[in-house]
């Protein structure tokens, strides 16, 4: 991200690569040297060269609420209450970097933003064995609405770990077997 500054440079001298590579797929010859000229785009890359992101994943307790107050969606959350998960992964991520020799830096994009970031939200309609401990059954059944299914993300109850996405496949496709012998079709 941080390279991006130079952006609008990079695009004023790729036109030629651009251009280059253009004439090659209308003429069908290849320039096998294209790579360098492609790499060139980045610029030198002095601005980012001193950098190591760390991706820190973590499973914290579930307990943060989205509700609507009129028309705007709001977070009750807090890192107080997300237990100790974000402390681990600043002490690994700190530990990193002074071995590398490095200075660590947390959060730096959120120091104008909010202060973490997550890509996968999960819960919203989350499981339960009675309404009273979620919204839907374990076949993602919707208590109280006989023929609704939820089979999404939202879905879970918590957190499944890294990239969930192969769990809530295989969430999905337990409901839809679910709904196929219920109507008899299984």
């Amino acid at each position: 991200m941080l390279q991006l500054v130079g952006t609008p440079r990079a695009m004023w001298h790729a036109k030629r690569t651009l251009l280059r590579l253009a004439r090659e797929r209308l003429t069908g010859h290849v320039d096998p040297r294209v790579g360098a000229e492609i790499s060139s785009l980045f610029g030198d890359l002095r601005t980012s060269a001193g950098f190591l992101p760390l991706l820190g994943m973590g499973r914290e307790i579930a307990h943060a609420r989205l509700y609507l107050d009129g028309d705007t969606l709001l977070t009750d959350w807090s890192r107080e209450r997300a237990g100790r998960v974000f402390g681990r992964l600043r002490g690994a991520s700190r530990a990193i970097a002074t071995r590398l020799g490095g200075r660590f830096s947390a959060d730096p994009v959120g120091r104008r933003r909010p202060p973490t970031i997550t890509v996968h939200a999960l819960g919203g309609a989350p499981m339960g064995r009675t309404p009273d401990e979620g919204v839907v059954d374990a076949y993602g059944r919707v208590f109280g609405h006989p023929g609704l299914t939820v089979a999404c993300g939202a879905a879970m109850p918590g957190s499944v770990g890294p990239n969930p996405s192969l769990t809530i496949a295989a969430l999905a496709d337990r409901h839809a077997e679910q709904i196929l012998r219920e109507e008899g079709r299984a």
